[in-house]
């Protein structure tokens, strides 16, 4: 678990680099800088042995060999994977270049983390990208290496919600498409997205406690449906069968806590600044939801992975509310409480099989 943590910290630690340089106008040594924090967690995730993570074989190793020795029209119709085309023809993309699959994994983390990294960036006026990207990392590094087609999806949908709120409808649906061809269980996300865009939008005044009903109705209609028709959601996303791991160690209550509690203690110090306009309610019912899911991940353990989809968007609500109360021990806080989270669901509840992480050339040895 402390190696995945050292490797986020110096990421982190040059990403901080960046942000200095860039403030001081020294664009080159800012962009050089974020290179390198991206490069970092890149060699990190391709000099991984290939029994790290959950799906690696199959959505890994297998895929890209397939399509780097027979191409996309092969690979897709023996594995049976014409809902993932965009998935197989990155894969065909990064083939042109190299046949390795480590340099395979290692290429698609940096397309990931690149992606996440800029689009903290982009709101450094009103938030610390330094910290968005070092709590996200915290919680999602470790995970991503069991979902290779999922992060590649979330590295897309977060410029969807980015150009909704700019206004660039048309972009937003175009990159909508393109992130279920990633992998379909984006469309629910893209479902989710569009529809609190719109509730935010076009209502004028919100009511906080409107969301919150809208919150609690949503998960137990939603409870009762994954319990009574399961296969309902396993219809779209295969089931893992790791029943007992979802049982002993993602109980609905804990995990619905370890997402509450952020936005809690935020909402508790800073009370009438809260919620300020409309796109902070577009967060804030985004965070709901991702609490929701939190919730259902208990009750199923593909829904886990959704929560993924939209947690960099609850880590922008979390980051923009921070720099409003301003303090460094609230930060602290919230740090020690993502620790907590990368603990309970990486490191005591083996989500994702990434633990303990083995370097390719070492079968046996851990860290």
């Amino acid at each position: 678990m402390l190696i995945y943590l050292s490797i986020i910290s110096i990421a982190s630690i040059l990403c901080l680099w960046s942000e200095k340089s860039y403030k001081k106008g020294e664009l080159f040594l800012s962009g050089f800088s974020t290179f390198l924090s991206v490069m970092v967690l890149s060699v990190f995730s391709g000099l991984r042995n290939l029994s790290v993570g959950i799906d690696i074989t199959t959505y890994g190793k297998n895929i890209f060999e397939t399509v780097s020795t027979f191409g996309p029209s092969v690979a897709i119709d023996y594995y049976s994977r014409w809902a993932d085309t965009g998935y197989v023809l990155f894969n065909y993309i990064v083939s042109f270049f190299t046949g390795n699959i480590h340099i395979f994994l290692g290429v698609s983390t940096f397309v990931v983390e690149l992606s996440f990294l800029l689009f903290f960036k982009r709101y450094r006026a009103v938030l610390d990208p330094t910290l968005s990207f070092f709590i996200f990392n915290v919680v999602t590094l470790a995970y991503s290496f069991s979902i290779l087609r999922q992060i590649l999806s979330m590295a897309i949908i977060i410029w969807v919600y980015y150009l909704l709120t700019k206004g660039k409808y048309l972009s937003a649906i175009l990159l909508a498409v393109g992130s279920v061809l990633i992998h379909k269980s984006a469309v629910f996300i893209i479902l989710i997205i569009f529809t609190c865009y719109i509730i935010t939008k076009f209502k004028e005044k919100i009511n906080q406690r409107y969301l919150l009903l809208l919150m609690i109705l949503f998960t137990l209609l939603s409870t009762i449906i994954l319990t009574r028709y399961p296969e309902t959601i396993d219809n779209l996303i295969d089931d893992l069968n790791i029943s007992s791991i979802q049982l002993n160690n993602f109980g609905s209550p804990m995990r619905f806590i370890l997402f509450l509690f952020p936005v809690l203690l935020i909402k508790i110090l800073i009370k009438e600044k809260f919620i300020q306009n409309n796109e902070e309610y577009f967060l804030y019912l985004i965070s709901l939801i991702t609490m929701s899911f939190g919730w259902l991940g208990g009750i199923n353990y593909s829904l886990t992975r959704l929560t993924y989809f939209i947690i960099p968007i609850y880590i922008l609500f979390i980051s923009k509310k921070l720099k409003i109360i301003n303090k460094k021990s609230i930060n602290l806080i919230i740090i020690f409480w993502f620790f907590f989270i990368f603990w309970w669901l990486i490191g005591r509840g083996s989500e994702g099989g990434v633990i303990p992480y083995i370097p390719f050339w070492k079968e046996y040895i851990v860290f």
